[in-house]
């Protein structure tokens, strides 16, 4: 899934509101401030899951953003599962 930069940022005006097409603005905050990468690689997949769905719920504007997260630590957890027996 491509990521874009076509959604405009969230003001006093304008409110964030979800477009439909995930925004790296959006990607980049939620895994710098929101749930930042480090306590993403700690926590049980089903935490993540949980806490990622809370966020989405909180503010929709990271509802495209959210599921690429979950995929992408999926994807990281995989790709190490049983690194140190190999």
């Amino acid at each position: 899934m491509k990521l874009h930069y076509t959604t405009p940022a969230p003001t006093s005006e304008l409110p964030a509101t979800s477009t439909g097409k995930p925004c790296i603005r959006d990607y980049s905050e939620l895994v710098t401030k929101i749930v930042p990468e480090p306590v993403a690689q700690l926590v049980p997949l089903p935490e993540l899951r949980r806490r990622l769905s809370e966020v989405v719920r909180k503010d929709k504007r990271y509802a495209e953003e959210a599921p690429i997260y979950l995929q992408n630590e999926t994807n990281r957890r995989a790709a190490f599962d049983g690194a140190h027996l190999r």
